[in-house]
């Protein structure tokens, strides 16, 4: 039974949708549907569609002008020869002595800590501290509640106790030597 229903409910929609499809889009006079049945095209959009291809036309004229223009410009400059070359090193040497990379380093940064020991702090908060220059426990010691908070961009819900990983980063760059390498939960 259940069977049957099922196949005659498939017949029916068949047949209902054949009739709708033959009824709206393959009569003569078009689709009756009125949203539809209004298919011309508005003549204010078809002004607008042959101004914009008119100016899409002269952009390309232009174009091809200047491009024209700028290989006559190339020819040119070639048949000209080249010009003569500015003494850059004389401009350099009067500026005053180049130093080295090892002597602008004067000494050299800490290795980051591991920030992640400071309860609160996880991988996330770690990664938005370093691209706010805080790579050591010294560094977020002297850091502000108010640094740690431009830099973290917490949300509205968040509640961070920045006073708190500031008291500890204190007492941590203090003892860095020894907890430097650690990491917390393995």
């Amino acid at each position: 039974m259940l069977l049957i229903g099922l196949i005659a409910g498939i017949i029916i929609g068949w047949l209902a949708e054949w009739i709708i499809d033959w009824w709206f889009w393959r009569n003569e006079d078009g689709p009756s549907i009125p949203f539809l049945a209004d298919s011309k095209p508005n003549e204010e959009l078809q002004r607008a569609l042959d101004a914009a291809r008119a100016e899409t036309a002269d952009l390309r004229r232009q174009l091809a002008a200047c491009l024209a223009d700028a290989s006559q410009g190339k020819q040119e400059e070639r048949e000209a020869g080249p010009e003569p070359e500015e003494n850059i090193e004389d401009e350099i040497v009067a500026s005053g002595p180049i130093l080295t990379l090892a002597e602008t380093t004067s000494t050299e940064a800490p290795p980051p800590d591991n920030l992640k020991l400071i309860k609160g702090i996880g991988r996330v908060y770690e990664g938005k501290l370093n691209a706010a220059n805080i790579y050591t426990f010294a560094a977020l010691a002297q850091a502000s509640a108010a640094q740690l908070k431009a830099a973290i961009e917490p949300k509205e819900w968040q509640v961070l106790d920045f006073d708190g990983w500031i008291a500890q980063a204190s007492s941590l760059a203090k003892s860095a030597p020894k907890t430097n390498n650690k990491t917390r939960g393995g």
